[in-house]
């Protein structure tokens, strides 16, 4: 993951060093919580706060700390699948842009699996093991990102 990370965050550079006004998105299954030092030491992708300093953020940093997530693992769910964004983006003027809440997770109730209690307890998978189930979707729920002009 590290590697990885080092390896986006030098194309990502490479592109804002040709073009300081480049919008770049980095969205995805991660396999890294916000936290993790993959994405917030390496890509440096911290919390938005509303200043204009940082050059990558973290739109789903809030959903960790909310205890809202993309993924459940033994209880508990987490964000796996992240949506990074350039300043340039959040605060640009001109061209695609987007706000700190424009970064969605798609949940709604048919694509969740219900536990024999019948809370919510994660995405409705396809694969539990090696068994199939028809009516399953992924591991992960979808994100998605709202650009404006």
């Amino acid at each position: 993951r590290i590697t990885a990370a080092q390896t986006l965050r030098k194309h990502a550079d490479s592109v804002q060093n040709k073009n300081s006004n480049a919008k770049i998105i980095i969205m995805g299954d991660l396999n890294d919580h916000p936290d993790n030092k993959s994405i917030a030491d390496v890509i440096s992708a911290s919390k938005y706060t509303g200043q204009k300093s940082g050059k990558y953020f973290n739109l789903f940093y809030d959903e960790q700390e909310d205890s809202l997530g993309t993924h459940y693992f033994k209880g508990e769910w987490g964000v796996l699948d992240n949506i990074i964004v350039s300043g340039n983006i959040l605060y640009g003027t001109k061209g695609i842009r987007c706000k700190e809440d424009d970064a969605k997770i798609f949940k709604p109730d048919w694509i969740l699996y219900s536990d024999k209690s019948g809370k919510k307890a994660g995405p409705a998978r396809s694969y539990v093991g090696k068994n199939f189930h028809k009516d399953g979707y992924s591991d992960h729920l979808p994100v998605y990102l709202i650009l404006s002009r």
